[in-house]
């Protein structure tokens, strides 16, 4: 059975919210791009929750001479300034 998430309206119903599939992968890139909330930080450290800042999207990450050989989906720092992907 699938979890249910519930929202409570400004009048006072509670609404079931239904899940919805994202057109495209850019559809999410972009919802994480503007709201890295909803990368789970809990999930990695209960006492220390990720607080993420979002820094660049499809990055370019130079090997050696080859100046485009790798890319990242997201370039993210948490709290602590440590740099973290998600590819």
């Amino acid at each position: 059975m699938p979890e249910r998430i519930y929202l409570i309206g400004k009048d006072q119903d509670l609404l079931e919210l239904s899940e919805q599939a994202l057109d495209t992968k850019d559809m999410l890139q972009e919802l994480l791009a503007k709201y890295p909330k909803l990368l789970a930080g809990e999930k990695l450290d209960m006492q220390e929750p990720r607080r993420w800042l979002f820094v660049s999207r499809e990055l370019s990450v130079p090997d050696g001479s080859d100046v485009r050989r790798w890319s990242l989906d997201h370039l993210f720092l948490y709290q602590e300034a440590v740099p973290h992907s998600w590819k």
